[in-house]
């Protein structure tokens, strides 16, 4: 599920290519969470893993949301940094 070409330093909207980058970078990180707790039988350590990938998510949409409203500003980026 691509977002965007990582060729390209923009996207339609003038978004620099790291932005639309993260958000694909934080739905494999919920994918790779979903996929371990898949894996995992102890109830605990399923539903940390349950609760990562939830919080992937919830960056992700943030993120999508936040692009959708407009040029980021100098900032934004910063925010996600970890």
């Amino acid at each position: 599920m691509s977002l965007v070409s990582h060729r390209s330093a923009f996207d339609l909207h003038g978004h620099s290519g790291t932005s639309m980058r993260k958000v694909s970078e934080y739905e494999l990180n919920a994918q790779e969470c979903l996929k371990l707790a898949a894996m995992i039988s102890d109830p605990e350590h399923k539903t940390a893993l349950l609760h990562m990938a939830d919080t992937w998510i919830m960056l992700a949409h943030g993120r999508k949301k936040r692009l959708s409203q407009g040029p980021l500003s100098n900032n934004d980026d910063a925010t996600d940094e970890e």
